[in-house]
């Protein structure tokens, strides 16, 4: 099996980037070293990446918990064209799309009847692996500003009448 390239921070197999996820406090907003000793309780801890902590205090801050908040960035298959996505899982799920619409690339991830997760898929080809790592931070910093402009309060009350 041949390595496209491999480094402490990032390991990259044939066609397809592994991101690394690490156990994330949304009270203390610290990577949590030591989960046993760790005084908050567990329902507030998110494996995440560390490029998506921005997302996850946003979202925790509306009242949507996160469980696990990843990308990935999968090969076409032609040479070395990446796909991006990112999906964030949230530990209550929800009836309605209390975020009201999306930005573009983005999807609440339904499943019988109930919200699961948000998804975002970029499949557009040409990007090689470092201008994908580079689409997915700007994804994410995209993502940030539209969180940061939703009301709190309206979206704590549609989450609590509406999670499952």
């Amino acid at each position: 099996m041949e390595v496209i390239s491999a480094n402490i921070k990032d390991i990259y197999y044939p066609y397809i980037k592994v991101s690394q996820q690490k156990d994330y406090c949304m009270i203390c907003r610290k990577w949590v070293n030591d989960g046993v000793n760790h005084k908050c309780p567990i329902r507030h801890r998110a494996l995440i990446d560390n490029n998506m902590v921005g997302i996850v205090d946003r979202l925790y801050n509306l009242g949507i918990v996160p469980m696990i908040a990843m990308f990935n960035l999968d090969s076409t298959g032609k040479t070395s064209d990446f796909n991006v996505s990112i999906f964030i899982d949230i530990r209550e799920h929800l009836r309605c799309e209390v975020l009201g619409d999306l930005p573009a690339g983005w999807l609440y991830c339904w499943k019988e009847g109930v919200i699961h997760g948000l998804e975002y898929t970029d499949c557009r080809d040409n990007l090689d692996a470092e201008s994908a790592e580079e689409q997915v931070n700007a994804v994410v910093k995209e993502f940030e500003v539209f969180l940061d402009n939703k009301d709190s309060a309206a979206t704590k009350a549609l989450t609590l009448l509406t999670s499952y």
